[in-house]
């Protein structure tokens, strides 16, 4: 079952995104979902990738 993103425990604020620390407080089932814009100047062919031990989702402009 997909985790319920409407009632985080948590939210905030980063200029970067980086899983190599270790969330405090956390239990063993727990979530982090990142939003941001991402100004794509050039017509080009990119390549989004996910990596996760337990299941991950990338979702680009509404389509997943």
């Amino acid at each position: 079952m997909p985790p319920d993103w409407s009632s985080p425990t948590r939210n905030g604020t980063t200029d970067q995104i980086d899983l190599s620390f270790s969330p405090p407080n956390r239990e063993d089932n727990f979530a982090v979902q990142y939003q941001t814009y991402l100004d794509v100047p050039e017509n080009e062919t990119y390549t989004f990738y996910t990596d996760s031990d337990d299941g991950s989702v990338l979702w680009v402009d509404g389509t997943e």
